[in-house]
This record gives structure tokens, sequence and C-alpha cells, in this order.
């Protein structure tokens, strides 16, 4: 496909930084934009594992803590959890999304396809300062290697990285420049050694976790090659 077919089929704006950054050199601005999908994929398949992991580890937490297989159903009731009235201010939002998630279920209910329906975003707002609170103040413990002394609030933090960078990479957007329109691969490291570490701390090794799916250092070393004529 030549370039200007793709700049049609794309837009302009959303290439053209991959231009300005190969010094207009439109074959490797192509090469450079297929790269930092490929970049994309790669990382979406990891955060997808991390993010079932995730909800897995919450999921099992609140079975035992609670005694509720049923917890989350169950959190929505006037003496749940989630309609606990600290949550008011904010429209007993995750309430709300929990209904919103059974409802939308196409097939008949169960506890396990209401986990699965609801958002990574869900699952990272449960360790907020309010809803870690009122849910035991112990959610942190499902990260069985953290580092001593790791808060809620590193760990809150920490997530709500992970999740902004899985919707930047799940819609394709540049994830290889800095803030100069280089090509700088520092912003897409610092979010894989995040990842890496918080699969650790989960109790998971990464390489077996993510094995045949982690491809990002061998795309790395693939835009370096591109990288170095550009700039």
């Amino acid at each position: 496909m030549s370039y200007n077919t793709f700049e049609k089929a794309l837009s302009k704006p959303r290439i053209e930084r991959f231009l300005t950054a190969c010094n207009g050199d439109k074959r490797k601005a192509l090469r450079l934009y297929r790269l930092n999908i490929r970049l994309s994929q790669s990382f979406y398949s990891i955060i997808g594992l991390f993010e079932i992991s995730l909800r897995n580890a919450i999921d099992s937490h609140y079975k035992l803590v609670l005694s509720d297989p049923e917890w989350l159903l169950n959190s929505t009731k006037s003496s749940g959890m989630f309609s606990n009235p600290v949550f008011a201010r904010g429209g007993f939002e995750t309430r709300k999304k929990i209904k919103n998630a059974k409802r939308d279920l196409l097939k008949p209910y169960t506890h396990d396809r209401l986990v699965a329906a609801l958002s990574f975003g869900f699952w990272v707002k449960l360790f907020d300062r309010l809803q870690f609170g009122v849910g035991g103040k112990n959610l942190h413990k499902i990260f069985v290697s953290r580092p001593r002394g790791t808060k809620q609030k590193t760990l809150y933090k920490s997530l709500c990285k992970l999740r902004n960078f899985r919707n930047r990479v799940a819609h394709y957007e540049p994830i290889i420049f800095n803030n100069l329109h280089q090509v700088d691969l520092i912003y897409a490291e610092d979010h894989y050694n995040l990842l890496i570490s918080m699969t650790d701390w989960l109790g998971f090794k990464p390489s077996e976790l993510y094995r045949r799916l982690n491809k990002v250092k061998r795309i790395y070393r693939k835009i370096k090659r591109v990288k170095m004529p550009c700039v």
C-alpha cells in the first residue's frame, strides 16, 4: 500500500507524527507506524493476561474475606458494601456498574460471567481510598510478593498507570515518542517494567505467564533499527 493511500485510510494527523520523526521518509514512516501497532498488540496480549490474573485474585480474596461466593451481586444490596453511604456522593457508581453488567449478560447469570463482564477500570477502582477502606483495608494482600511497605496508594497509582497505558495500546495510539516528537522507547519501557513488576507481585513468573506472547523486546530492537536514521 502506498503512503498516500495509507494516509487517506488513517488520516493525516494520525500518521504525520511518524513522518515527522522520520524526516519525511515515507517508507520508514510506514514501517515505524506498523511497528508501533505490533508493539501495542504485544502489550495488549500481556496486559490482558495481567487483567485476568488481577480480577481473579480480587475475586478469590473477597470470596474468602466475605465468606460469600456471590459477593459481587450481594454487594449491591442495601446492606452490601457498595451501598455504603460513603459512595452516595459518587452516585453509587460501583454498584451501578455491577448491576448494569449483570443486566447486559446475554446468557443465564453466573458469578464467573459477571466477573468477566466487568472492566479493567472497575477492578483497578477497587484500590482507591474509599473502596479499599470499605472493603476491609486488606485488598493489597493479593500482591503476595509486593515489596515490604507497599501501600494502597502506591498500588492504586501503579494500576491506574497500567489502565491508562492499556487504553492507549488498545487504540494503537503512539507509544514510541517523547515530548519532542522523537522516537523514544522510555515511555513504553517504563510501563513494561511496571507491568512485569506487578505481575511478579501478584505471585506469578512473568516469563511463564506471558510465554510465547511477550514479543515486546523483540519489537523494541526492530524499532531501534528504524530509529537511528530517523532522528
